[in-house]
């Protein structure tokens, strides 16, 4: 067995399971607490139907300008095809004599040095993914979803509209000096009800920024003890008479009008945000490749060998599509 063939057979569909069950589990707020419905879709394209099934009203999906939509920059369609997340890693000429070196004359433990080698690229590549599609979910829980893609032109704009999200507007800031815990549970209160009158059932979740979870948190802290609000702080999720605010301090990298380099907030640090439980959805489309037998995955990964420049190139896809109700989530900007 040459050293191609090792790991074309190497990499099979249980060995790229058994990658992801055993990665360190990513830290997403937005992926654990919010899309925990997750599914499978055998189409290529997200059906209009089943999205107004899921959010209620029709999105609007654009490419990102006359690259690629030479009529309109947003056009609307009956199916909306979710934009695959692509990725490689390139072992050059010079890289395999390397790991030819460490493949020797095929011993087992010349092939496990080589198979360790095709995990660590993987699973960089796999990561990298994870990271893409939690800046997916999390513009998402906006109404929409703007983010870079890349083109053969360079950088243009990936783009889905899915309406506007409910805003609540608090009588008081919670960062006021003469601010009272009793006045930030009316204002959840509030922002729970206001969901509940648009006819979603089900319990309300919230995510806050870090100075909106930070002030909270003194507030609590600030209690005495024979207070007869519930309130406690467990880790990163704070507990006040049965609303529990989860801290979200993610962020992600995108890229600006002028195509710099920029990292985002998934929520902004003076704003909360509240949402439907069971209402988001993440869904994994058809894999555009017959290596994969066009199923849908949460991510396909193979090798690929190339002649210019000559060497083997693995290569990653995943096609994830967050879907969400927008007026199943609130946000409110509730520091000064």
């Amino acid at each position: 067995m040459d050293l191609y063939q090792l790991i074309r057979t190497s990499m099979t569909a249980s060995w790229l399971a058994g990658i992801i069950e055993r990665m360190p589990q990513r830290k997403s707020v937005t992926i654990d607490k919010v899309f925990t419905t997750r599914e499978n879709n055998p189409s290529a394209y997200a059906d209009l139907a089943d999205i107004v099934r899921v959010v209620g009203s029709v999105p609007v999906i654009s490419r990102g300008g006359s690259s690629l939509n030479t009529n309109s920059s947003v056009m609307t369609m009956g199916k909306i095809e979710p934009m695959p997340i692509r990725l490689n890693e390139h072992f050059t000429g010079a890289r395999l004599n390397d790991l030819r070196n460490l493949f020797g004359p095929g011993s087992q433990r010349g092939q496990a040095l080589v198979q360790s080698e095709i995990t660590r690229i993987t699973t960089g590549l796999i990561a990298d993914t994870q990271k893409t599609r939690d800046a997916l979910c999390a513009q998402a829980l906006t109404g929409k979803i703007d983010y870079q893609m890349k083109t053969d032109d360079g950088f243009t704009r990936y783009k889905v509209n899915f309406g506007d999200t409910q805003t609540y507007v608090p009588t008081k800031k919670w960062s006021a000096s003469d601010i009272k815990l009793s006045q930030v549970i009316k204002d959840l209160i509030a922002m729970r009800n206001q969901l509940r009158s648009k006819g979603h059932a089900g319990n309300i979740g919230f995510m806050a920024g870090i100075d909106v979870w930070t002030q909270l948190a003194n507030l609590v802290e600030s209690l005495p003890n024979d207070s007869r609000s519930r309130a406690a702080i467990d880790g990163e999720v704070i507990n006040i008479n049965g609303f529990e605010i989860n801290l979200n301090d993610g962020a992600y990298s995108d890229r600006d009008n002028l195509g710099n380099a920029v990292v985002k907030n998934e929520v902004a640090s003076d704003k909360i945000v509240g949402w439907v439980e069971g209402i988001p959805k993440l869904g994994y489309y058809a894999i555009d490749d017959l290596d994969s037998n066009l199923e849908p995955m949460p991510v396909f990964v193979k090798p690929v060998k190339t002649e210019d420049p000559s060497g083997i190139k693995v290569i990653s896809e995943s096609k994830p599509m967050p879907l969400v109700a927008p007026s199943a989530i609130l946000w409110s900007t509730v520091l000064a």
